[in-house]
């Protein structure tokens, strides 16, 4: 233990030795938060908001070289409790553009770089022009569910804070940036004013045909508002996904066809179906009705590699 003369010695030695070592951890402490106010800050001045109408010059970079295919595009950063709300979305690869009150959503999962850069350029733009929110995913929300579901997913938690969400296939694709989406929202000929969802007639029908309440609906491109009502009909499709019934690819479209034949009233009653003409014309090989100054083309033929990159091709030398 030492001789006690030593005591108070050692004592002094100690005592300097905890003061040291808090004004080393003193230290630490106050350059560790300098730099992380310093990253933060910096992050959020090195992409500035963009108002509408507008596109950040990286953008406007791929579409004078849309083959630059490794390049990222930049997004317009959200509030900080629109950033909580879209966790979701932070998920890799994924993306929310802009601010507004009716967003864009598409679901973009294995998409060839092609595509994806000539599917971004139209959806960012036609955005941008009308002061709307564009969402879209790459990853699966759900991975115990096969990935058309990540569109139902992805759709009931935006409608947990957006007032109106347009549901896009990845294959659709906005041929008249010159319509807005409110236009679709006025359709008094079609009982759309207080409709919950909006979904367009299937292909059998003429592009002039009106449909009726008991025609058939395509779920390419559908429009939601957010209500208590859309919000429990969506909870009720992702419930029937154990259903042996969904054996098709076109899961989302047989649940609400189910749902539609359960309720057939309270479908119609929140439900209005309009013409495909005005946003979701089949443009195929097989079913092209699609006609100039339309909407949207829906080139809704077997998703496969070799569609998409013909695809990403003829919408290369598009003016769109």
């Amino acid at each position: 233990m030492g001789s006690p003369k030593a005591w108070p010695a050692a004592r002094s030695r100690r005592a300097a030795g905890i003061r040291w070592g808090r004004c080393c951890y003193r230290l630490i402490y106050t350059m560790s938060l300098v730099a992380a106010v310093y990253a933060v800050t910096a992050h959020f001045r090195a992409i500035p908001l963009h108002r509408s109408g507008e596109l950040p010059n990286q953008v406007s970079s791929l579409q004078a070289n849309p083959m630059q295919m490794n390049q990222t595009i930049p997004v317009a950063h959200l509030s900080r409790a629109e950033q909580e709300k879209l966790l979701w979305i932070e998920k890799p690869n994924s993306l929310c553009f802009g601010l507004g009150n009716i967003t864009i959503l598409s679901v973009a999962i294995d998409l060839p770089k092609a595509y994806l850069v000539q599917l971004r350029k139209n959806r960012l733009s036609y955005a941008a022009l009308h002061g709307y929110r564009y969402c879209e995913v790459r990853t699966p929300l759900d991975f115990s569910r096969p990935f058309p579901w990540t569109k139902v997913k992805a759709m009931m938690l935006l409608l947990s804070f957006a007032e109106t969400v347009v549901a896009m296939e990845a294959d659709a694709i906005v041929r008249n940036k010159t319509i807005r989406v409110e236009s679709i929202l006025s359709l008094e000929q079609y009982n759309v004013s207080g409709k919950d969802v909006i979904y367009t007639s299937d292909y059998q029908q003429s592009h002039d045909a009106d449909p009726d309440p008991k025609s058939s609906i395509n779920t390419g491109v559908y429009i939601m508002r957010s209500s208590p009502w859309t919000k429990a009909f969506l909870e009720s499709q992702y419930r029937l996904h154990t259903s042996s019934i969904f054996q098709t690819s076109n899961l989302e479209h047989d649940a609400v066809k189910v749902y539609r034949m359960k309720n057939k009233e309270d479908f119609n009653a929140h439900v209005a179906i309009i013409p495909f003409r005005f946003m979701n014309s089949p443009c195929t090989w097989d079913l092209d009705k699609y006609e100039d100054g339309d909407f949207i083309a829906h080139y809704a033929e077997e998703h496969s590699l070799d569609k998409y990159e013909r695809l990403a091709l003829q919408l290369a030398t598009m003016n769109l």
